[in-house]
């Protein structure tokens, strides 16, 4: 949900390697699963700040923002990500 409380039906697509997997085996059980729920908390959270409008008209810095803060997380368990996509 946007900042002015418009409903949303997102699609996101992530792309990931692992780069240490002992560290992926160890810090968590299910990388996909990991990953999905990195994606889902970060989209909330960036898209809950934003006016429609905002988000409509500057998805490319939006994007980026998505994708620094997945990153970040997904680092802390091995993974590295490639690229992140959203659509709505």
């Amino acid at each position: 949900m946007t900042s002015d409380k418009v409903s949303l039906r997102l699609n996101a697509i992530l792309t990931y390697r692992i780069s240490d997997a002992r560290k992926a085996v160890e810090t968590i059980s299910d990388v996909g699963q990991a990953l999905y729920r990195e994606a889902q908390l970060a989209l909330r959270a960036v898209i809950g700040t934003r006016e429609l409008d905002a988000l409509l008209a500057d998805r490319n810095a939006v994007t980026g923002e998505l994708e620094s803060i997945v990153k970040l997380r997904a680092q802390e368990f091995g993974v590295v990500v490639i690229g992140l996509e959203f659509g709505i």
